[in-house]
């Protein structure tokens, strides 16, 4: 199936998958006119909120970031509909969602969103708009990860980052503690809409064997490159660099703005030091900062995607091919 199938930025029926294989980041001014904005709309929010009492229908589901579409849709019942706030090519750290968005998010029936920071503006909304028959997942609960600075704010200048790696889904194993929540989520949540008796159960079993069969090809096909170190655009690898032997020499930037030079030339003492072989770029930065450190360092630049646009096993295969085509010997 095509990614552009699997992604959706507006409601629309769909049917079960046959088959899902395979902004820059805002400163802390337009943070806050993004906030100032949220507050404003907050009144015409509450109206579209969910209804309570909504009439019988195909289930909505709203989640953060493309890759989780991957992850959820195959175990929606048929008709569904599952929306993706975030679009691809646009960076998960500062994305400003938008009055429309939140609204979108108010009218679910299931919302699934990774936590750990990473969506501030989803998680205030949630508790200021709680509802008993909407079956919200956060993915760091469900995979008991915590961030104790996740909540803290940054004021102007200070650097913004994250303490723990938000990135769950470059883990497939942590995967599999999402597919058991969400599917409980989707069996609580269809009764409400009239879709009785669904069970996916079945479907969830048979996405959780899918993720195992990607660990175990993902393993195989990087084993040649195990030890091999890399430098990254962003601080989005460590988790699958972890389960896959990879080491990350470098990151180029942080969270918020654009590389400095000593970060560029820390990256490039790194490369040398560690005998890093790559450098890999990401579609939703500016590469140009990245080709200069592979210019100097003499290394070869390649492209890593965190997100996809939402065939999420399809994003992990083209990532470790493309790992394995410039670290394997």
């Amino acid at each position: 199936m095509a990614n552009e199938a699997l992604y959706q930025l507006s409601y629309r029926p769909i049917t079960r998958p046959k088959d899902i294989r395979t902004q820059t980041p805002g400163r802390i001014t337009r943070s806050l006119i993004a906030l100032l904005l949220f507050l404003i709309a907050l009144p015409n929010l509450s109206a579209c909120s969910r209804s309570e009492s909504r009439s019988p229908g195909p289930l909505r589901v709203v989640v953060t970031v493309p890759p989780l579409v991957g992850l959820i849709q195959p175990l929606l019942p048929d008709g569904s509909s599952i929306t993706a706030l975030m679009a691809p090519g646009k960076s998960e750290h500062g994305y400003e969602f938008t009055p429309k968005d939140l609204a979108t998010l108010g009218a679910a029936d299931v919302v699934v969103y990774i936590g750990l920071g990473l969506e501030p503006a989803v998680e205030t909304f949630l508790k200021t708009h709680p509802s008993p028959s909407r079956q919200v997942i956060c993915f760091a609960t469900v995979a008991d990860i915590t961030d104790p600075h996740a909540g803290h704010h940054h004021g102007p200048g200070e650097e913004c980052d994250h303490h723990v790696d938000p990135h769950l889904w470059l883990d497939p194993d942590l995967c599999l503690k999402l597919v058991d929540a969400a599917s409980a989520a989707v069996r609580a949540a269809a009764p409400l809409v009239g879709v009785a008796d669904f069970n996916p159960d079945s479907r969830a079993a048979d996405l959780k064997a899918r993720l195992r069969t990607l660990d175990a090809e993902l393993k195989t096909s990087l084993a040649p490159a195990a030890g091999r170190a890399i430098v990254t655009h962003h601080n989005a690898w460590q988790r699958l660099a972890d389960r896959y032997g990879l080491k990350v020499a470098a990151v180029i930037r942080g969270v918020e703005g654009e590389p400095t030079p000593a970060a560029i030339a820390a990256a490039v003492d790194a490369i040398r030091k560690q005998n890093a072989r790559a450098v890999f770029i990401e579609p939703q930065f500016d590469p140009q900062a990245a080709r200069r450190i592979a210019d100097a360092a003499g290394v070869k630049v390649g492209v890593l995607d965190p997100l996809g646009s939402g065939d999420y096993f399809e994003m992990m295969r083209t990532n470790a091919n493309a790992l394995v085509s410039l670290l394997a010997d």
